[in-house]
């Protein structure tokens, strides 16, 4: 390539007044690099490229040495590996984990209906079958001494209503019963209150795209009574059966010592079919596996033989079909209130301003804004001044095609009454139990509040209450007495009320650039309170919310110090992103979360230390990192977790060896000083009455009675020298020389004026 030079190129030497600024330092080359004269076109661009490629690679390996360097100074938790596998059979693969509130069962949700495990002692407990039923959630709720509800959301988007009581499970209710193949309705969310008084359930209809939510009150107290008849029926079918099998027995031994030879017949008992089943559905290794199969043995004999029939199994007359399930009718719910997401703010489609100020209301009560005056022109203008002033802007905006379709979904919380929503806050048979349920959808700004104790023949009525945020909400919390609310903003922001009182918490400011992903009121007893003298009841309420933002931070706000610890904080060169799962019920202080690389971490939630790591045994890997399928047993003293595993055939196909991995967390030795630990009972809310505020103080006077006589002594004694210090003051006032005042030689005005 030729290169061209100019030539006769003159540069005109600076002047002499400007020849003393230049500094000396210019003359010299600092950089060697420089001496060399500048390559030319296109060899310069070459090198430029080169010099770029080899900084850039230069830049990414140090980045990745940094990395590994930190990674093995880290300290590392100690790690500890699971104690028994349970192998389910392939027909039965476990989808879905929820233990029992008091600790007693792990439910199991199957790809053919539901398991019970004894959680102690890892046993099958009942089971109830259907084909084609992949159970996918589960959650269970204890409404009675022994009786749990249990809420499940199959493959399929039906949701059901079981009742489990001594060792019986039956169907309740199916709440999205499917009226066509045409016209069918859905369901991704079924969430039920803590006792189980009602049931909320989110509905889909994809023919016609809508979406509502349903709110049931579940008759807890009649199925209870229901299911006591039921359970009292089947033992005495029981009875009844074990006695004609016995009349049966010792009728055939009379024939055969008579001397008639009949052929042997094999009763069939529903005990034994139930055993049958059991035996085929689950095959329990415990670690080592070199002694799996002996204990297996010894377990299978060492099972009761006479323990009452399953569910399952053909109870002795009840039905003559071996095989059929008995099934017998529950009340069913009823529905209390149905809620449909909010629709967008459109033009008022009246045509005299006269009809449009009827269907406003006064004014006094927010709104959700749909009840307005403004004319489509109106709304109109607005946009076209919107589109004008921001005429540069607008290219940059993302089109409607463009958009990722938001999926709407509500959050909602059951609560009980509060001075906002004050129905049935005086009725003493709806203390502590949900009278209001708090809903919020996905993408919006307002928070509704509807009550639940409304009666009425239209199901479809506005909200009791209407909290308007400037944000959009992005995650919600409720702590367990109802109390606080915790409301996490799409700006970093989280709000905390107090439903109780109708005030405020606090406003916390948590990220700008990021926003609020999960919130969870940890255990009261972790909060620190002000130790306060007088008055002698407690007058703050404390709780501690923990927050974690979009960009994997944790950090934990209490309400009573008005602080905000860091637990974790990433950074951008960081990548160690954490789920925060769940805390254990007995020790509160240690909190679940899952890493980046899947594997599970207890962690202090106090001081954000990581106390111990469970690992999976390879080549078993979490079914999903963000949404793993676990759950805690007998009392927070296991942790059930399932690990997925696909390993292919000869025809190219993958088969499912998936298992489920107990842990026992009681045998870990970094965990004995969390057990050992003694935790005061507190309550989150503290709103003393009148009567407990004066019976407090009286017995707070009643013990200062001591420290008051002995102060009351001193004091008398220091009134008589404060006495003596009066008198002399007023002896010496006697004694003091007056200044007699006289005229003034001056006159106040001159004699000329006079």
């Amino acid at each position: 390539m030729p290169v061209y030079l100019r030539k006769n190129i003159s540069f005109s030497p600076p002047s002499l007044e400007n020849i003393t600024d230049i500094d000396i330092e210019d003359d010299f080359t600092a950089d060697p690099d420089l001496l060399r004269d500048k390559l030319p076109q296109p060899y310069r661009l070459i090198n430029k490229i080169i010099d770029n490629v080899v900084e850039k690679a230069w830049t990414y390996i140090s980045k990745v040495e940094e990395k590994k360097f930190k990674e093995l100074n880290r300290v590392r938790p100690p790690s500890y590996d699971c104690s028994v596998k349970l192998n389910l059979e392939k027909e039965y693969n476990a989808t879905g984990l929820s233990d029992s509130v008091d600790g007693r069962y792990v439910f199991f949700g199957t790809s053919n209906g539901i398991i019970v495990l004894d959680a102690l002692q890892q046993s099958i407990v009942t089971v109830w079958e259907e084909e084609k039923v992949d159970v996918v959630h589960i959650k269970c709720h204890l409404i009675g001494v022994q009786t749990y509800l249990l809420v499940t959301i199959d493959e399929l988007g039906v949701a059901k209503l079981f009742i489990f009581q001594a060792d019986h499970i039956f169907l309740l209710k199916v709440l999205n019963e499917q009226e066509s193949a045409t016209n069918k309705i859905i369901t991704s969310k079924c969430e039920a209150s803590a006792e189980g008084d009602y049931v909320g359930i989110f509905l889909e209809n994809p023919s016609k795209n809508e979406t509502w939510l349903e709110v049931y009150r579940l008759p807890r107290d009649t199925w209870l009574r229901e299911m006591e008849t039921v359970v009292g029926e089947l033992q005495s079918i029981a009875q009844s059966a074990a006695q004609q099998q016995e009349e049966d027995v010792e009728g055939t031994d009379n024939q055969m010592m008579v001397g008639e030879r009949r052929p042997s017949v094999k009763v069939l008992t529903p005990h034994t079919v139930g055993e049958r089943r059991r035996s085929s559905v689950v095959n329990l290794l415990t670690v080592p596996p070199d002694d799996s199969s002996t204990k297996t043995k010894k377990r299978r004999k060492g099972r009761n033989r006479s323990s009452s029939p399953r569910p399952g199994t053909p109870p002795p007359l009840l039905t003559l079909t071996p095989g059929e399930k008995p099934s017998p009718k529950f009340t069913p719910p009823s529905l209390v209130i149905k809620i449909h997401p909010p629709s967008p703010i459109t033009a008022c489609t009246t045509t005299s301003l006269q009809s449009a100020c009827q269907k406003v209301d006064s004014g006094e009560v927010i709104g959700t804004g749909q009840n307005h005056v403004l004319s489509g022109s109106h709304l109109d203008l607005r946009d076209a001044m919107f589109n004008h002033l921001n005429e540069k802007l607008l290219p940059y905006l993302k089109d409607d095609d463009e958009k990722e379709a938001e999926v709407i979904q509500p959050t909602f919380h059951f609560v009980p009454s509060s001075r906002l929503s004050p129905l049935g806050l005086e009725q003493p048979s709806q203390t502590g139990k949900p009278t209001n349920i708090i809903v919020w959808w996905t993408g919006e700004t307002n928070i509704k509040h509807y009550s639940l104790l409304k009666t009425g023949k239209d199901f479809e009525f506005k909200p009791d209450l209407v909290w308007p945020i400037c944000n959009k909400v992005k995650s919600t919390a409720v702590s367990k007495c109802g109390s606080f609310l915790a409301i996490g903003l799409s700006n970093g922001t989280v709000v905390m009320w107090d439903r109780y009182l109708g005030v405020e918490k606090g406003i916390v400011n948590i990220e700008e650039k990021s926003s609020i992903s999960f919130l969870k009121f940890l255990d009261s007893s972790l909060s620190a309170t002000e130790s306060i003298s007088y008055p002698p009841y407690k007058t703050t309420n404390t709780a501690c919310l923990l927050i974690q933002t979009t960009s994997g931070c944790q950090y934990i706000y209490n309400t009573s110090l008005q602080t905000l610890v860091t637990l974790q904080v990433i950074t951008e060169e960081d990548d160690d992103v954490q789920v925060l799962l769940s805390t254990m019920k007995a020790v509160p202080e240690l909190l679940l979360v899952v890493s980046k690389d899947g594997s599970l971490i207890l962690k202090d939630v106090v001081n954000g230390n990581s106390v111990c790591q469970l690992t999976l045994p390879k080549p078993y890997s979490l079914t999903s990192p963000w949404e793993p399928i676990y759950c805690f047993g007998a009392g927070g003293q296991m942790l059930f977790v399932k690990g997925s595993y696909f390993e292919k055939n000869e025809e190219g196909g993958l088969i499912d060896l998936s298992a489920v991995f107990i842990y026992q967390l009681r045998s870990f030795p970094t965990l004995d000083t969390y057990w050992q630990h003694s935790r005061e009972l507190s309550t989150e809310v503290i709103h003393p009455t009148l009567d407990k505020r004066i019976n407090s103080l009286l017995r707070y006077r009643i013990s200062q009675q001591a420290s008051r006589k002995e102060r009351m002594q001193e004091r008398w004694g220091i009134m008589k020298d404060e006495l003596d210090v009066i008198l002399q003051c007023k002896e010496t006032s006697k004694h003091t020389s007056r200044t007699t005042i006289t005229p003034s030689t001056y006159r106040s005005t001159p004699p000329a004026l006079r």
